[in-house]
């Protein structure tokens, strides 16, 4: 995964936090595991963003 920028961004009043793929996916979650699963899965499960 050299060279790639995956970013989580917790979404303010709420519990939820946002994963940010290099390549521009959004995947919104409550559970960071779940989040950094899905990122580090990458790019499995992309298409399927919540």
């Amino acid at each position: 995964m050299a060279g790639t920028t995956l970013r989580v961004v917790w979404t303010p009043g709420t519990d939820d936090l946002l994963g940010i793929c290099h390549c521009g996916a959004e995947y919104l979650a409550g559970d960071p595991i779940d989040v950094w699963s899905w990122l580090l899965a990458h790019p499995d499960g992309h298409e399927a963003a919540r």
